[in-house]
């Protein structure tokens, strides 16, 4: 849900988290503002593929032009600590400093 409403609503976020998403992105994205996007998915999820969550997700943004900082990890349809607090970290820094 917040992959969506970033992407929907791009001029109100500088950035995304999403740990472990997937579904359906917003068709119509605001064209003022593209926030940076941070993904992580793992390689074992059974709830949500890794190849048509994270993999799909990563590429398709990519592919429009968004800062995607993917990072898949070994493990299933979790959020890993470590990996939480560095996406945090990362998104509260101004960007272009990363």
């Amino acid at each position: 849900m917040a992959l969506w409403l970033g992407l929907a609503n791009g001029y109100l976020f500088a950035s995304v988290i999403a740990l472990s998403g997937g579904g359906v992105l917003p068709g119509e994205r605001e064209r003022i503002g593209k926030p940076r996007v941070f993904v992580a998915h793992g390689l074992r999820d059974a709830v949500i593929p890794i190849q048509v969550g994270g993999d799909r997700v990563a590429g398709a943004l990519r592919a429009a032009g968004y800062d995607v900082d993917y990072r898949p990890f070994d493990g299933g349809h979790r959020v890993v600590p470590a990996i939480a607090r560095g996406a945090v970290a990362q998104v509260l820094q101004r960007p272009g400093t990363r």
